[in-house]
């Protein structure tokens, strides 16, 4: 990247990393899509590591297009050099590139989200034999005029296809780069190629689908003096209304996730998007998840959590949660939306004041709800909310079912579904000590959690900071939850690896040689790591560890609470899970058809997945080496 075209240029490689999360080996071609508010999808060509070097599609997603980027699918389209635009009528994707296996020619894709890609056909990537259709001729005729003469030339190579669209996202050209035939020439050229549209489709064209964006709503300060982020602008929400018979009717509350600030964390030095970065409040308080400042009015579904499953107004990727009014809470405050606050705190090397205020942003949300959306008259609520927002969802469940319970008279249904919340309390296996602990228990000194937390576990715990984790909140919890969560979510992998000299707390342990093997960091742990690099000692600690996962969790999978639920896979590296990987399947059921079944159905669910690597629909089975 570069600040001009003549430089200098500099490497990022946020998108190579991103990429290695799910086992690729290399990531490149990268095609972007880019939402109006400089949300990205990109896709881009992973290369496997069997012989053959198969080139399969991967899909990662970042805020900013400097990234970080987070994988959220390899899919099952095998080829390179991808476009992908969105065609307005529906507002669905569609990807050009060209298959590599077995023949080169130019194919297509579709999806609803741009995640989630349905190839125009399945390639028989295990043989080099066979037929490759295309999707549209892999040759061309030319008509040169050359000195008033005309020829025709076949093109024997037609690639790296780019699209040209008019004002209403109607493409008009084809751009590639062709090569004669035979293609031995030693020259190739662009050639651009008018698109036929029918005029029903520019007429189904002329008004964009906006129906599933949601919309910024800020929290007044004059009204809610104590509300703040951490840099002390006010917090504030989007908000996307219901359709259909669900109008005004049924709600779903999502927690923004995004981890968490540490107010004794003094600031160490770190590289720009480090992930410990926004570990320092002061540093988080400058950015898109400590301050309200900046936040776009309108975002489409696609850019939230959630955005491309759960909260994407889609029926075909929601199910009957498309039609849903959905509440999506910015996170700016660093601590769950739990710190009481009203005084600002001076920040640890480094400039204040900040604000530890999530539980008066929380409140004053829910207060705005009824206020200037009437939500008292609804007659269901989900509570809901992934990573940092799944951990708020459990750990106010109870809180926010008593509150719309009186503000209704008892007559709103409020059920609470938390993704990707449960953060253990577990040492680390290198001897640093428990970290989560150090660092849940700073959250609730330090802002004042306590009179946040479920009443009847401070009451009960030994130690009221113990209600910080969620696995501890939901042993109280009375109102009816299911929980979605990776039982080796990389949360845990984290936890569990040591931690650095920029982490909180800080420690400089060297990590075991043997430990980096078995798992690299952010847990991505493969069927083949498991096999080859893993020790015996080392299985074992991390079985115990899934087995604890599953003991303190006994409430939503167990037998002696039906109402409540669970679906608990065995795949590495699978975070917030709300988007809806429909390929993974627990208990012979996909996510969606879990969290559906027990919600709208009423059926027991508690979908737990046997210890890794018995699940072969996991991520890390995807890009494995192929037999010929």
């Amino acid at each position: 990247m570069s600040a001009g075209p003549s430089g200098p240029w500099t490497k990022n490689s946020a998108l190579s990393t991103a990429a290695h999360d799910r086992g690729a080996v290399s990531c490149n071609n990268p095609g972007p899509f880019v939402f109006p508010n400089g949300t990205v999808i990109l896709v881009c060509k992973i290369t496997s590591h069997d012989s053959q070097k198969i080139r399969q599609m991967a899909v990662a997603v970042a805020s900013d297009w400097r990234g970080p980027y987070i994988v959220r699918s390899v899919t099952q389209v095998f080829g390179e050099d991808a476009y992908v635009f969105q065609q307005p009528q529906d507002g669905h994707f569609h990807m050009l590139l060209h298959s590599m296996h077995p023949h080169k020619v130019p194919t297509t894709a579709w999806s609803t989200n741009g995640i989630d890609w349905i190839p125009a056909f399945v390639a028989n990537i295990s043989t080099t034999e066979g037929e490759t259709y295309p999707s549209f001729p892999s040759a061309i005729a030319l008509t040169q005029k050359c000195n008033g003469d005309e020829s025709v030339v076949d093109l024997g190579r037609r690639e790296r296809h780019q699209v040209l669209v008019d004002a209403k996202g109607i493409p008009t050209h084809l751009f590639n780069g062709v090569e004669p035939s035979p293609t031995d020439l030693d020259f190739s050229f662009t050639a651009v190629q008018p698109i036929a549209v029918a005029s029903s489709t520019l007429r189904k064209a002329t008004a964009a689908v906006t129906t599933t964006d949601f919309h910024l709503k800020r929290i007044s300060p004059t009204t809610y003096p104590h509300a703040k982020c951490l840099d002390g602008t006010p917090p504030a929400y989007y908000w996307r209304d219901g359709v259909n018979d669900d109008k005004d009717s049924s709600l779903i509350i999502f927690f923004q996730g995004g981890g968490w600030c540490y107010p004794s964390d003094i600031q160490q030095p770190c590289e720009p998007k480090s992930s410990h970065c926004s570990a320092n409040c002061h540093i988080r308080a400058n950015t898109s998840i400590g301050t309200s400042n900046g936040l776009e009015e309108v975002v489409p579904a696609a850019a939230m959590e959630g955005g491309t499953g759960y909260l994407s107004g889609n029926a075909s990727r929601a199910g009957a949660f498309a039609d849903f009014a959905v509440a999506y809470v910015h996170y700016c405050d660093g601590g769950s939306y739990s710190g009481t606050m009203t005084t600002p705190d001076v920040a640890l090397n480094g400039t204040g004041p900040l604000y530890y205020a999530g539980k008066w942003n929380l409140d004053a949300t829910l207060d705005e709800l009824v206020k200037t959306q009437r939500v008292e008259s609804y007659k269901r609520i989900i509570v809901s909310g992934c990573s940092a927002g799944g951990m708020a969802c459990a750990i106010h469940c109870d809180y926010i079912h008593d509150y719309f319970s009186k503000a209704s008279d008892g007559a709103i249904d409020v059920k609470c579904i938390c993704d990707a919340g449960i953060f253990m309390d577990v040492p680390t296996v290198t001897g640093a000590g428990n970290v989560m602990k150090t660092r849940f228990y700073d959250i609730a000194d330090k802002m004042a959690t306590k009179t946040s937390l479920n009443p009847k576990c401070v009451q009960e715990e030994d130690d009221w900071r113990e209600c910080m984790f969620s696995e501890t909140a939901l042993k109280y919890t009375t109102t009816p939850y299911f929980v979605i969560n990776s039982q080796y979510n990389f949360g845990e992998w984290e936890m569990l690896a040591p931690p650095t000299s920029q982490s909180f707390p800080p420690d400089t342990t060297v990590p075991p040689v043997d430990w980096q093997s078995c798992y690299p960091s952010l847990g991505k742990l493969t069927p083949q790591l498991w096999a080859n690099d893993c020790n015996a000692t080392q299985k074992s600690i991390i079985l115990n560890r899934v087995a604890k996962f599953k003991d303190v969790l006994s409430g939503a999978w167990g037998a002696s609470t039906p109402q409540n639920g669970a679906w608990l896979n065995n795949c590495p590296s699978t975070h917030c899970q709300t988007a809806f990987d429909d390929s993974i399947i627990v208990g012979g059921m996909n996510l969606r058809e879990a969290v559906n079944a027990w919600y709208f159905d009423g059926k027991v669910v508690k979908a737990v997945d046997s210890p890794f690597p018995s699940n072969p629909t996991c991520p890390s089975f995807r890009v494995v080496p192929h037999s010929t």
